[in-house]
Formats: C-alpha cells, sequence, structure tokens
C-alpha cells in the first residue's frame, strides 16, 4: 500500500486491485522510479501500522536484553525499503552499517541489523554478506570514509574496497516468513537482482542495545 501510494503521488497509473509489488518495474518509468525511492529511504513504523514495540518484545526474548528504536538520539530510525529493478544492482556498496554512525559521532553503539524480504528473494538473489566478517580486526579493512563514489554514483555508506585480502560475499536468500538479523559489524551489501521480471523488494532497519 505504502509503494502503490508514492506511485500514484508519481503519477503512475494503474488500479490499485491490479498494483502487485513483483511488477513494479512494468508500471514506474525510470524517472518515476528515482521519485518513489527517495521517499522509501526515510520510512516510520506509522507508514506501515507495524507495531514496533511487539517487535521490540520479540527482540527481546531472543537476544535476552533490552533493544531500542530511537537509538538514544544518535541515528535518526527509519525503515528502508529497498526496491531492486530486474537485471540490476542494488544500490549500496559493500560495507558496514556501523561506520556510518561511528564516522558521525566517534562512538559505537550496540546494534543490530533487521532485513526482510518482501517479494522477487530467492534463486540467487537475496542480501550478500561475508560470514563471520564482524570479526575480522578493522586493519585488516581498506574502506572509504564520508560515503563513497561508485560509476559515478554518490552513496552515504563507506565503501569497503576489501577484508583480510577477500572479497568474498554469500548470498543469503530467507524463504517466505523469514527474515535475516546480523550485526550492523558485518559485511554487506551490494545486491543484484538477476530476475528478468520481478522485482526484488525489502524493508531494512536497526536496533540499538
Amino acid at each position: 500500500n505504502v509503494i502503490y501510494q508514492f506511485c500514484r503521488e508519481e503519477g503512475v497509473e494503474i488500479d490499485d486491485g491490479e498494483f502487485r509489488l513483483e511488477f513494479y518495474h512494468k508500471y514506474v518509468n525510470a524517472e518515476q522510479h528515482l521519485r518513489i525511492i527517495k521517499k522509501t529511504r526515510n520510512l516510520k513504523p506509522e507508514d506501515f501500522a507495524f507495531d514496533i514495540d511487539m517487535f521490540l518484545t520479540a527482540a527481546r526474548n531472543y537476544f535476552n536484553r533490552d533493544l531500542t528504536w530511537t537509538g538514544s538520539g544518535q541515528y535518526d530510525p527509519k525503515i528502508i525499503t529497498r526496491i531492486n529493478m530486474p537485471q540490476s544492482d542494488n544500490f549500496n556498496p559493500v560495507h558496514k552499517d556501523i561506520y556510518q554512525v561511528y564516522d558521525e559521532t566517534g562512538t559505537i553503539p550496540p546494534m543490530v541489523n533487521i532485513w526482510i524480504p518482501i517479494c522477487g528473494v530467492g534463486n540467487g538473489v537475496g542480501l550478500p554478506v561475508a560470514p563471520e566478517s564482524h570479526l575480522i580486526n578493522e586493519a585488516k579493512i581498506c574502506r572509504t570514509k564520508a560515503g563513497a563514489v561508485v560509476n559515478g554514483s554518490k552513496y552515504n555508506v563507506n565503501c569497503i574496497k576489501e577484508w583480510d585480502s577477500s572479497t568474498h560475499l554469500v548470498t543469503i536468500c530467507p524463504t517466505e516468513s523469514q527474515m535475516l538479523v546480523f550485526s550492523s559489524f558485518l559485511i554487506h551489501g551490494l545486491a543484484r537482482n538477476s530476475h528478468h521480471n520481478i522485482t526484488r523488494v525489502s524493508l531494512e532497519f536497526r536496533m540499538f542495545g
């Protein structure tokens, strides 16, 4: 519903009874898509009628510690909806989420990432991660600071060029009703949607200890 409303705001003519997320790419042109994804990068739980307190309660039971949504003012809480068109790369280079907070504040809060697939995940399309990379000494990681420029495009995240002399990633493809929960120190990103006719959509956000 959220993405459908953004489409209508940008002049996409499609009836809500016919709209299907996996065929998003059939409804929008390139200019409309760029405007829509700007809106999907800064959403709140109320945009989804999403009970964040219920989620935090479940997370508390899972981690056996309290987690918050706000991050004690160190990070603007948001839910990012990623829309990845068929035969295209995702928007973020390989990175660690912790770098953005550390480079801006000089602190390292306990953080955990939540990644929830909505559609278009499977058959090799998912979220690439570097297993156990959260344990690698920072001296063995080569990264940029203050964002990155890749193929002429500016990104907010700090690109990691290599880690412990490796660039190997493993793509994780959760099935329906599954999600990924991982440390914000884990190296991840740069997914490619190799589907020919399915849009990949996912939600992501952070929680803080």
